[in-house]
């Protein structure tokens, strides 16, 4: 079984602390102060690595849906600082889960998820049923209203209905 991401990122920072703790405790005895230099630096940069992979350890504990574009952009970019506080920011913001499942798609923020949209589609032969001229005006004008077709579209639909009357 595969463990949680916390409990092994958890687990290797404590093997690496535990590694460096047996490193200093294993000292020789006629060794000079490079050792207890070199230690230092050690130990300085395993806290500055981990200080500077903070947004990509947010992103995937909280198994945000962009977390490996943050994770490019944390890298490659983090150094500059705005790059690190932008990722950071963005593993920091909410991440939209929908029931459909699209998972942040409708933020706008999710590049790989497209936002799908179920349509009904009807056979090109088969009519809807509708009791009169009035309910198709309506339904014409209903689209209308909603953006799914222009004025001069709606003006030329409704003509043809309009003249069967």
């Amino acid at each position: 079984m595969i463990k949680p991401l916390r409990s092994r990122l958890a687990r290797l920072i404590e093997l690496t602390a535990f590694s460096i703790v047996l490193a200093l405790a294993a000292k020789p005895a006629n060794a000079d102060d490079n050792t207890d230099l070199l230690a230092g630096i050690a130990i300085v940069g395993l806290i500055a690595t981990l200080v500077y992979m903070i947004p990509t350890i947010v992103a995937f504990c909280r198994s945000h849906p962009n977390r490996w574009l943050i994770a490019v952009i944390n890298i490659v970019l983090g150094g500059t600082g705005i790059g690190w506080l932008g990722s950071l920011v963005w593993a920091c913001s909410a991440a939209h889960l929908s029931p459909s499942g699209s998972n942040g798609g409708e933020s706008g923020l999710n590049l790989f998820v497209n936002d799908a949209q179920r349509v009904k589609i009807e056979p090109a032969g088969q009519q809807s049923n509708f009791d009169d001229i009035a309910t198709q005006l309506l339904r014409l004008k209903r689209l209308r209203d909603d953006g799914a077709i222009a004025s001069d579209e709606y003006e030329d639909l409704k003509q043809p209905l309009i003249r069967s009357r």
